[in-house]
């Protein structure tokens, strides 16, 4: 019995699997079936994180922003994958597990990170220290963010209050936009920033369709294509014209939404309250966008004014209905 134990402290791990769980003949036979079981199991759990959300699906579209976006430690973490492949036990059963059909590559990590309290940290500093270097800024950014791309959605809420003083109520929304991008391109790249951007031009609704889904609470009533619709109006409202090319970008998503989140909530309860009038209420709030009192260039706090006319149309559009209703029922 000791001299059998003694035996196997001396065999190679994998050289005892193959003798012990496979019986296919010689034990070079027994280690290559061994090999190839190990690969199969690898490659199926590498390819069902790379899948997550259909994020594979992506690349045929989007093939050189989807590799681009791949090399970003940040994004596509090989060791947590090779971690993953190591531990896991039944590989098999991690197949299928989508959440939702993504439209934007790599939202899955991309919208967790900037959500992050790290990525506004960045921001605040870039505008209270705008003559800082860039170096410095990136060396932050490298070894603040790679923990931040698993931040949980919640951080949206705990880092709102980081931004409120007045240097940031005086700044325009294209100035706050700007210094997002800037951020953007300190943590990955200007040329995957670039890229991005191109992609979120000819797909303008991909960015704020995958935040919605990945952030955003889940009403009963409330489809996630109306959601969608409600978060649309909102960024384009509170950007304003002058950063309505930020519209479609997640600098300018993530930045229309820290300052609108409370309106969205609003708008979403209403309409999840209304199931049967909701196509109508859409419409108030579409009109309600486009009215400006005068002012192109929105500053953040002008912003936050501009989203009551949203609040203003939806509540004018409930009381039109209560009217119609008591109207037909002749109480009113």
């Amino acid at each position: 019995s000791a001299q059998e134990q003694s035996d196997e402290r001396g065999v190679p791990k994998h050289v005892r699997l193959a003798c012990s769980t496979l019986a296919v003949g010689s034990l070079r036979v027994s280690l290559e079936v061994s090999r190839r079981l190990a690969m199969r199991d690898a490659l199926v759990i590498t390819l069902r994180l790379l899948h997550h959300n259909e994020n594979l699906f992506l690349a045929r579209d989007a093939s050189e922003l989807w590799l681009h976006m791949c090399q970003m430690p940040n994004l596509c973490d090989v060791d947590t994958y090779a971690a993953a492949c190591a531990n896991s036990s039944s590989p098999a059963s991690t197949l299928g597990a989508l959440h939702f059909a993504a439209q934007f590559p790599w939202s899955h990590r991309l919208v967790h990170l900037l959500e992050s309290s790290e990525a506004r940290s960045l921001l605040y500093r870039q505008q209270q220290q705008p003559a800082v270097a860039e170096a410095p800024l990136a060396t932050t950014a490298q070894s603040e963010l790679p923990a931040a791309a698993v931040a949980p959605p919640s951080a949206t809420s705990s880092v709102q209050q980081q931004m409120s003083g007045p240097g940031e109520a005086v700044l325009n929304m294209r100035a706050l936009c700007e210094g997002l991008q800037t951020v953007c391109e300190t943590i990955f790249s200007p040329d995957l920033v670039t890229l991005w951007s191109a992609y979120a031009s000819s797909h303008p609704t991909a960015y704020v369709h995958d935040l919605v889904a990945l952030t955003q609470p889940v009403y009963d009533q409330l489809p996630h294509s109306a959601q969608v619709a409600v978060y649309e109006v909102v960024v384009h409202t509170a950007l304003g014209e002058q950063a309505a090319a930020f519209a479609c970008l997640p600098s300018g998503v993530h930045m229309a939404l820290w300052h609108a989140e409370a309106s969205c909530t609003r708008l979403c309860a209403v309409l999840n309250a209304l199931p049967h009038h909701r196509d109508r209420l859409l419409c108030s709030l579409r009109e309600a966008s486009g009215v400006r009192d005068g002012c192109v260039e929105l500053t953040a706090e002008a912003a936050r004014s501009q989203l009551t006319h949203l609040d203003v149309a939806l509540v004018r559009s409930v009381i039109s209905l209560l009217e119609e209703h008591y109207t037909r029922a002749g109480t009113f």
